[in-house]
């Protein structure tokens, strides 16, 4: 007898047999696919955004430090003399999106400039939509293994009409996104719904393979695992990046407003802007990862097969820690100051 028969089916679902559990995945997830196309608006703002040599944009994959990154990039232009009029001291904004605004969606957020100095914006966009040679770029990449338990807790924030708790299904609906959203294996009709921009196979591969084929004195490559274990070191490498001088007063508030304690909870963080733009639910609220969720679900063997298959096709490695260790000592040589290293130890023993 199935050990998790006597748990109440959630409304609005039927318990599935085992043999349908992928099935009844797909299907939910579906339905979140063709949602967000029905829903989301069009990225306009490519052929609107006119770049400047002093721009700084935060690119990821989703969930990848993005709101944290766009924090700490504003904070470190408040700190250095760049703060708007109207916010002098950093904290006077309601949406971390009005002050690094979403480069895609710029007309549907009604944010085509930045206050700030230098401007700061995020994306998500493929490089194509971009010139290396005219702004700054950020991008943050992180372990693809955390990618899908990490965005399935955001979808079903805010996935509000579907409520799953049979574990079984939460299960495979993890390998199923797996399956669909890293590894590219969507539904023909997604596909279709898509179009030709989204749902190719290992959009996050394509978009990884692009951002760091090759190395560029305007692209400064972070790692996430980095970022999170290392706010000090890595708020003075982007401000050395950005030609800015933090003083130890400045670094400090930097660092403190991008604890995980000061963002987790705060309204600022919480995307409320992008539910609106969106037409979701619910905002995706800045919270601690891996304590419970479907990022504690782990990734079967033979899907961390094909996601090791996927990787070394498009990055030549394997395993994402050898491409993080091979990019980390790329950077060093591109960057031979020890001021572009994002650790602490590794900084001057002039900075701050």
């Amino acid at each position: 007898m199935d050990s998790n028969s006597n748990q109440a089916v959630p409304a609005g679902l039927q318990r599935p047999s085992f043999s349908d559990l992928r099935a009844e995945a797909r299907r939910i997830l579906n339905l979140y696919w063709g949602k967000q196309v029905r829903t989301f608006p069009k990225p306009t703002g490519f052929s609107v955004y006119h770049p400047r040599s002093t721009d700084i944009i935060v690119v990821t994959n989703p969930k990848a430090g993005t709101t944290l990154l766009q924090n700490m990039t504003y904070q470190i232009a408040v700190a250095t003399g760049g703060a708007p009029h109207f916010d002098p001291d950093g904290t006077n904004f309601d949406d971390i999106n009005y002050m690094a605004p979403w480069v895609d969606y710029g007309p549907e957020f009604g944010r085509l400039e930045c206050d700030s100095d230098p401007r700061i914006f995020k994306t998500h966009g493929r490089l194509k939509n971009f010139d290396l040679q005219k702004a700054k770029y950020i991008y943050c990449m992180r372990d693809p293994m955390r990618f899908s338990g990490s965005q399935m807790d955001f979808l079903f924030d805010i996935m509000s009409e579907v409520k799953v708790t049979d574990p079984k299904l939460r299960e495979e609906l993890l390998q199923e996104h797996v399956r669909q959203r890293l590894l590219g294996n969507y539904d023909e009709k997604i596909r279709v719904l898509y179009g030709k921009e989204k749902g190719e196979p290992g959009d996050w591969f394509l978009n990884v393979k692009e951002w760091t084929e090759r190395p560029h004195k305007n692209v400064l490559i972070l790692f996430y695992e980095n970022v999170v274990r290392d706010l000090r070191g890595t708020a003075l490498c982007i401000a050395n990046f950005m030609g800015r001088k933090l003083t130890k007063e400045g670094l400090e508030r930097v660092v403190s407003r991008c604890e995980r304690k000061a963002m987790v909870g705060n309204p600022k963080f919480d995307c409320g802007v992008e539910a609106v733009v969106f037409k979701v639910e619910g905002a995706q609220k800045a919270k601690a990862e891996g304590r419970d969720g479907f990022a504690k679900i782990p990734i079967r063997e033979e899907l961390v097969k094909e996601i090791g298959k996927m990787l070394k096709a498009t990055t030549g490695f394997e395993k994402y820690e050898d491409l993080r260790e091979h990019l980390m000592a790329r950077q060093e040589r591109l960057f031979p100051d020890t001021s572009h290293r994002c650790d602490s130890e590794n900084h001057t023993k002039d900075d701050p």
